[in-house]
């Protein structure tokens, strides 16, 4: 189910999709009890939309496609001028599967882009979960690899007006071109995020959305992804004790790239007195990270 018309602010967008998310379910390829594949786009058969996925266009054209890539096959996005995503819904429990695992290799990023700042608040690749409501709230962080903003920054996004229950949490997991053109496998203590932003335990994972946007920017960017996946083991993943206490990060007229084209509103975003930058999240002292980079 998509909100109609494509001029709603991101959030708008954001909050509608979280909606539609809540009221379906999608079944995911279980492995085993090891672990869930939400997808696997090396064993995806060539059709415009990837089964199981919904697409959702918030501005432009969409440009995605499954291509060959290193002996096998990776579905590639291209954004000109344009925000647009995949949404599958699921229903994950962490308390057998609490790690995310997905692999990622994005070629071009949109020049500038800075999701902190609403006229640059483009990405080239976005990760956002969607969990289960907690109280009256509904929970989502969104993982991204941004052009400018230093990796390891988090920040809360204001709720838009209409949208009061939305809590919205944004992760830099990558920064700029260093690793640009490499295949890379991140894996996250899903379970430790979701305590260190939201300062307690989290239920179940409803959604899954994968994204991409150029248009504030107006640029081109590229990403590919092979596979999202949830996981028993923590494997190699290192994680830490999270912190006793939940940490919060903030920024003025925050936004976070997301659904329609990024998450916030230009007209009425929160504001607040932490600085432009925002405030860095040490990934390695509370939340769970691991990567691993290949050609």
């Amino acid at each position: 189910m998509r909100l109609p018309g494509r001029t709603r602010s991101g959030l708008a967008v954001l909050a509608g999709g979280v909606l539609s998310l809540c009221l379906s379910h999608t079944p995911v390829r279980a492995i085993s009890v090891e672990e869930v594949v939400v997808g696997d786009f090396l064993q995806t058969e060539q059709q415009k939309v990837p089964r199981g996925w919904e697409l959702s266009v918030h501005e432009g054209e969409p440009d995605l496609t499954l291509v060959p890539d290193g002996g096998g096959q990776a579905l590639k996005l291209r954004s000109r001028l344009s925000s647009f995503s995949l949404t599958r819904a699921v229903d994950i429990d962490l308390k057998k599967t609490p790690y995310l695992e997905w692999q990622w290799k994005v070629t071009e990023l949109p020049t500038g882009g800075d999701f902190r700042r609403p006229v640059t608040d483009d990405q080239a690749a976005q990760l956002i979960v969607v969990f289960s409501w907690g109280g009256l709230r509904q929970e989502v962080i969104m993982y991204m690899w941004d052009s400018t903003a230093p990796e390891g920054i988090a920040s809360k996004v204001p709720s838009p007006p209409f949208y009061p229950f939305l809590d919205l949490h944004a992760v830099v997991v990558r920064s700029g071109e260093t690793q640009a053109g490499k295949w890379i496998t991140e894996r996250r203590d899903v379970v430790a995020d979701y305590r260190r932003l939201f300062g307690r335990e989290p239920e179940r994972i409803r959604g899954i959305r994968i994204q991409i946007n150029s248009q504030h920017t107006k640029s081109q960017a590229e990403a590919y992804w092979r596979s999202v996946k949830f996981k028993a083991s923590a494997e190699s993943v290192a994680t830490k004790p999270p912190a006793s206490r939940p940490a919060r990060w903030d920024s003025p007229r925050m936004t976070a790239g997301a659904l329609q084209d990024r998450v916030g509103s230009e007209n009425g975003a929160g504001r607040s007195s932490v600085g432009a930058e925002g405030r860095r999240l040490d990934v390695g002292g509370g939340i769970g990270e691991e990567r691993t980079v290949s050609p």
